[in-house]
């Protein structure tokens, strides 16, 4: 059962890693896709092959054969781990890239937020200014008494204040509302930057560790490549392993002796060494020594420890 799961895991994590690999390639060179993925679905394959093939004969193989192979396992595993980084990072790159809009629309709102604040406290400058106007020349109005001409300069600056005020204050309204309108926009671009991208985490991720966002999704995309074709090849050894040694067990139940054999075998010693004479003996005799003969179990013992020593030895030679 163990050796059936690791076989499962090492076929899963080794298909997904051609798959990511060759996925990857593909998108390199796109203008062959087809032959490209055919090239390298032989090439995952002669991969794990050519690692078993190392593992099962690595002290029979030739040095050249061995130095190539080892090679070219290598080289292939680094092709692997391109292919893996590629494709990682083409699908980062699709997101991201609808993810920079989402921002630079966001940063646009932002931007537009800056402006209408900014006139939002100037007008309301420009009104607590009126304001005070409004109140000074209403002073004046009444300093001046019977003066015609100062009163009527009051007036007139008076209307002049609140006209200016009426504008300002419907500009104000105006501004606020736009003000609300893009902050309801923002909102709503957030939660579409959320919803339609996966970057967020990331983002969580790279202002922990004090870095932009590029370079998280770098470090975790090289952690996964990492590990990643080399525990498929390192699960396919573990595998051969495994098997060999299912084999060599096997060998050894097949070569040791049964019960019945150990049987067979002590009681045809026990008889070559008894003399004809003891064979003659009369229940009286055997009674006698039956507390200081050895049990069968015993002697079946003593012929097992004896037998298996010499059996073992015949399989090493074998």
């Amino acid at each position: 059962m163990f050796i059936f799961i690791v076989s499962v895991a090492a076929i899963f994590i080794a298909g997904c890693a051609a798959f990511f690999s060759i996925k990857g390639l593909m998108v390199l060179f796109a203008g062959s896709a087809f032959a490209v993925a055919i090239m390298a679905s032989s090439l995952e394959l002669g991969k794990l092959v050519a690692a078993s093939f190392l593992h099962r004969n690595w002290k029979t193989s030739s040095f050249f054969l061995k130095t190539y192979l080892t090679l070219a396992v290598g080289v292939l595993m680094f092709i692997t781990s391109l292919g893996i980084f590629g494709f990682l990072t083409n699908a980062y790159q699709l997101h991201k890239g609808t993810a920079d809009g989402i921002q630079a629309e966001q940063a646009a709102i932002e931007k537009q937020q800056a402006i209408l604040s900014a006139e939002i406290e100037a007008n309301t400058a420009r009104i607590d200014s009126l304001i005070t106007i409004r109140k000074e020349q209403e002073g004046r109005v009444n300093a001046a008494g019977n003066y015609k001409a100062p009163r009527e300069q009051a007036y007139q600056a008076i209307a002049a204040a609140n006209e200016e005020l009426k504008a300002k204050e419907l500009r104000q309204i105006e501004l606020r509302d736009k003000l609300t309108s893009t902050e309801l926009k923002k909102t709503e671009i957030s939660r579409e930057l959320s919803t339609k991208t996966d970057i967020g985490s990331f983002k969580f991720i790279a202002d922990s560790l004090g870095v932009d966002i590029d370079t998280a999704v770098r470090y975790f995309i090289l952690s996964l490549v990492l590990v990643f074709d080399p525990l498929a090849i390192s699960l396919v050894l573990a595998l051969n392993q495994l098997i060999e040694l299912r084999e060599l067990k096997k060998r050894n139940k097949a070569s040791s002796p049964t019960l019945t054999e150990l049987r067979e075998t002590s009681n045809a010693s026990a008889i070559s060494e008894t003399p004809l004479g003891a064979a003659v003996a009369t229940s009286s005799e055997i009674g006698e020594e039956e507390a200081s003969v050895e049990t069968e179990e015993e002697v079946l013992k003593k012929q097992q420890r004896k037998l298996i020593p010499e059996n073992n030895s015949i399989v090493r030679k074998t």
